[in-house]
């Protein structure tokens, strides 16, 4: 609570010596700049079940595509850069379903799907090429290119028995078991770095709408809960009582041809970071842009 008090008096005492310079014939503009907004916008995700349109097409692939809101609060010290913080919140899912069984035989009979709401919070620092570049000669067109990082929760479930399961409570890949190729549990909380570019439009001096493209990546594989090998059903029951054992086996393997496949069988590829991709639509409010 101190450090937040402590950050909002900075941001208090730069703005009473902010300087003031004409924007148009009404307004007045400051630096440096804060700004809040709301944003709306879509993400899909790139795992070890995402697939393109070929093996999809639209509609089944737009069912991978699903919305997001959020916040931003923007500091703005000059045109040339700014710095972004925000809190974003959506979901994301994927399936082997979706894929077209005549083009993605092995993915459809693999038959696995996840589900996971995400929360983010991210920093993001951006600059404007278009201040060394001219392509627009106002600075009511402005296009920003940047990187950042956040921290991102989430938590992969499978529909099995008409109910949400949690994939990381049932170890689908033998994560905290205690064998040869065992391997630690993953966390549901992970960093992010993120890619970015915008385009931002005035529509009023003290209103703005930006146009946002960001990549997320990851550092981990279990974004999907799919990441390496099968293990065989024996081991769900050396740690789980017979009840979770058997949804265990049936969540980690769900193969439509039925068989229970060796524990040397690839599920995913481990070699693959799981990421998202998302585009945002802000709108953005010039808290200290002043009428004359």
């Amino acid at each position: 609570m101190k450090n937040l008090f402590y950050l909002l008096t900075l941001f208090g005492v730069q703005s009473c010596f902010a300087q003031y310079y004409s924007y148009n014939n009404q307004f007045s503009d400051a630096t440096p700049r804060f700004k809040i907004a709301v944003a709306g916008g879509l993400q899909k995700s790139e795992t070890d079940l995402s697939s393109d349109y070929a093996q999809t097409g639209w509609i089944n692939y737009s069912k991978t595509i699903h919305g997001t809101t959020g916040i931003q609060l923007v500091y703005e010290p000059s045109y040339y850069w700014r710095l972004e913080f925000g809190y974003e919140k959506g979901k994301l899912s994927d399936a082997d379903s979706l894929v077209n069984p005549q083009k993605a035989a092995l993915r459809y009979n693999r038959n696995l799907s996840f589900q996971t709401e995400t929360q983010l919070v991210f920093l993001n620092a951006t600059f404007s090429p278009n201040e060394w570049l001219k392509i627009w000669k106002n600075n009511a067109i402005d296009w920003q290119i940047g990187m950042g990082v956040g921290c991102l929760k989430f938590n992969p479930k499978a529909y099995f028995e008409n109910e949400w399961h949690s994939l990381h409570s049932y170890s689908t890949e033998g994560q905290g078991f205690l064998y040869d190729n065992g391997k630690a549990p993953y966390s549901l909380t992970q960093p992010v770095v993120i890619g970015t570019t915008s385009l931002q439009v005035d529509l009023h001096p003290k209103w703005q709408c930006q146009l946002s493209f960001n990549y997320y990546f990851l550092f981990t594989d279990y974004l999907d809960d799919v990441s390496g090998s099968y293990i065989q059903d024996d081991l769900f029951h050396r740690y789980f009582d017979s009840k979770k054992a058997a949804i265990a086996a049936q969540l980690s393997n769900r193969r439509r041809d039925g068989i229970r496949v060796l524990s040397t069988e690839k599920r995913g590829n481990p070699e693959h970071k799981d990421a998202f991709a998302g585009i945002r639509l802000s709108i953005l409010y010039v808290v200290n842009r002043k009428r004359f």
